[in-house]
């Protein structure tokens, strides 16, 4: 799986160096998360945009990261920031980043209150034969619409037979489920020409594959998540594995 994973990877991060830039386009795509004005910008309270409210239901884990892992992750984000000449953007906060095993309803794919229940039941079921892994993370890269990911891997195997035995299990779920076991620290929300962009791209090239931390997952969290980025969020399981 870790191949396969770093092959998927490897071709997002390509087409963002094959891009050179953060495109107008993927930009505005971008906005669909967010609050805007009447004339279409980005609402911003605080310096900061303002995540949409949406009703997200999901299987996370490492909500929150541990301390000093959630501290690695600011600097890295801060720092990116710095060699872009702080573009407009939304970070993640901290305790807010995650990473997602499997969703039950997403902001373009919804289900009705039973079918969410009656699949949050089964997957509390199916996931009482997990056992704690670890997930290792390596260098953050940013993706063509302006998302810095962390990848993250996980050695066994462990989750993809986990997602594999609730889409094969679960009658009706999101066709859009993320193979990747990744979490994001923030997304640029400004277009950046490769003038501006290119330091932080061969920084992010250099350090391809580094590791940057582990984390042991002994937790799982069924969240319903009201604001997007987690920022209004309610745990509706939390099951110790």
């Amino acid at each position: 799986m870790k191949n396969i994973l770093e092959k998927e990877y490897r071709a997002v991060w390509e087409k963002t160096l094959s891009n050179g830039q953060i495109a107008v386009s993927d930009v505005d795509n971008s906005k669909f998360f967010f609050e805007l004005e009447a004339n279409k910008t980005l609402k911003i309270v605080n310096g900061s945009p303002i995540p949409k409210c949406f009703d997200t239901y999901a299987i996370v884990c490492c909500l929150p990261f541990p301390e000093h892992f959630q501290e690695v992750l600011e600097d890295y984000w801060k720092n990116f920031l710095n060699l872009i000449g702080n573009p407009v953007s939304y970070g993640v906060k901290p305790p807010n980043r995650h990473v997602e095993i499997f969703l039950f309803q997403r902001p373009e794919e919804m289900f009705t209150q039973a079918q969410v229940k009656a699949n949050i039941e089964s997957s509390v079921s199916l996931s009482k034969e997990l056992s704690p892994f670890k997930i290792s993370f390596q260098h953050p890269f940013i993706t063509p619409d302006g998302t810095i990911v962390v990848p993250g891997f996980e050695s066994t195997g462990v989750i993809e037979k986990f997602r594999s035995k609730l889409r094969e299990t679960l009658p009706a779920y999101p066709k859009k489920q993320s193979q990747w076991l990744h979490t994001s620290i923030g997304r640029i929300l400004e277009p950046l020409p490769e003038s501006r962009i290119s330091s932080l791209l061969r920084h992010m090239e250099s350090n391809w594959g580094k590791v940057i931390g582990e984390v042991t997952v002994n937790t799982l969290l069924w969240t319903w998540e009201k604001q997007w980025y987690m920022v209004d969020k309610e745990v509706l399981v939390k099951l110790e594995i």
